[in-house]
Formats: structure tokens, C-alpha cells, sequence
């Protein structure tokens, strides 16, 4: 394991050594050094970044449609099986909860006949 650590740390040495081109020679002065890299700093180098925003669906708007209503996010960025997906499973969800809140109210209400049913003064 330290070998395989060893040689992956060579290994990265090695290229970063490998991958500055031109040497600059930094004076220890942060002021100083900042100028130096802001001279040797090629402008065509550096990525072009362009924003295209005419075509794109709101991210932000998507998960507020979601909020309010589970899947309508989906249906306004496109994706109609996973809104279907997601209004069946909060469909399922809800269905459940019902059933098992009916549940619990039936043995509440049948705990509470046997009680007063089967309770009895003299006895307590």
C-alpha cells in the first residue's frame, strides 16, 4: 500500500513539474507577485465562458412547481414518465397514511369500548 502511495505521489510531482511551461520568478511580495501573474496572464488562453439562457427551463421554477404540486416540475421541464412516476408514488403515499391513520383510529375506538365495557368501580 505504501508503495502504490509512493508512486502515485511521484507521479503527481512529476506532472505538475511537467506542466508549467514558462518559469516565472516570484519576488515573495504578494503585491508584487500578484502584477507579475496579471502581466503574464494570457487573455486568449483563458476559457470563454458564454451564457445561453433563451432555451433554457428555470431550475429555481422547477422546484417550485414541485413543492406545490409533486411531478409539476417534471412536466414543465419535459419529463412526462417521471412526473406520472412521482404523482403515482405521492398518490401511493397518501392512500397509505389514510388507510393506517383509519387503522389506528378502529383500535383506539375498540381499546376504549373494552375499557369502559369491562371497567368496574369495586374492582379498582
Amino acid at each position: 500500500m505504501k508503495k502504490i502511495l509512493i508512486i502515485i505521489l511521484i507521479v503527481i510531482l512529476i506532472a505538475s513539474v511537467n506542466a508549467q511551461s514558462s518559469e516565472i520568478n516570484f519576488t515573495g511580495s504578494l503585491h508584487t507577485d500578484s502584477k507579475i501573474l496579471f502581466d503574464a496572464a494570457n487573455p486568449e488562453s483563458l476559457p470563454q465562458i458564454s451564457f445561453q439562457t433563451e432555451n433554457k427551463k428555470s431550475p429555481f421554477l422547477g422546484g417550485l412547481l414541485s413543492l406545490v404540486v409533486p411531478g409539476s416540475g417534471e412536466v414543465y421541464a419535459g419529463n412526462y414518465w417521471k412526473a406520472a412516476i412521482f404523482v403515482a408514488i405521492e398518490a401511493a403515499v397518501i392512500t397509505t397514511a389514510v388507510i393506517y391513520d383509519n387503522k389506528g383510529n378502529d383500535q383506539t375506538e375498540f381499546f376504549q369500548r373494552y375499557a369502559d365495557e369491562n371497567w368496574d368501580v369495586t374492582e379498582y
